[in-house]
């Protein structure tokens, strides 16, 4: 806005100046020598042929512009810029090239990303060998190493105190296995 103001002064002064200097040194010199009376009291006036001059259809001023619209432009990365095919004040159009960055640094970023990706995926064939998983395969937990290392021990276990439960139990009867006797109802108390 104050920009705009100062223009209008800038302007403002610039016409003043040129209209003041419109009537040019003839003026000053006629306002010295008055013209001569004719006899019958009125005046004198010298006529001159009219000729074709150029005239400046414009007036040189100091000062600024602000546009009614701006926009900020940011690219989606950073980089260094190495050419601007538009200049300042053209229109533009969405989606038009108005910068170029310098490729290379792009290119690095570009690679990092595509090592980023096949690492992640080294280490995600890694953790699927780790539970037993295949290429193609649908995961079951019963197929995982440390799942069947357990079920191992425990179907063990069981098989092992199955045969070496305690013969003193009350209420077990003779010949009956542990798990049996255990599968049983129980008395307590008798």
């Amino acid at each position: 806005m104050r920009s705009h103001r100062k223009f209008i002064i800038g302007l403002l002064t610039g016409m003043v100046l040129f209209v003041a200097s419109c009537g040019g040194p003839k003026t000053t010199e006629a306002a010295r020598n008055p013209a001569p009376e004719t006899a019958g009291g009125g005046l004198m006036v010298a006529v001159v042929q009219a000729e074709t001059r150029l005239v400046a259809a414009a007036v040189q001023v100091t000062g600024s512009f602000v546009s009614r619209e701006s926009s900020d432009v940011a690219p989606q990365t950073g980089g260094r810029v190495t050419e601007t095919p538009v200049d300042v004040g053209d229109f533009v159009k969405e989606g038009q090239i108005i910068a170029r960055l310098e490729g290379e640094d792009a290119k690095l970023r570009l690679d990092q990303a595509v090592a980023a990706e096949q690492q992640a995926e080294a280490s995600m064939r890694q953790a699927q060998s780790r539970i037993g998983l295949g290429p193609g395969e649908q995961f079951n937990p019963a197929n995982v190493p440390e799942v069947l290392s357990a079920k191992a021990n425990s179907d063990s276990a069981a098989a092992q105190a199955a045969q070496l439960g305690p013969p003193e139990l009350p209420g077990r009867p003779n010949g009956a296995s542990f798990a049996q006797w255990n599968a049983g109802p129980r008395r307590y108390g008798a």
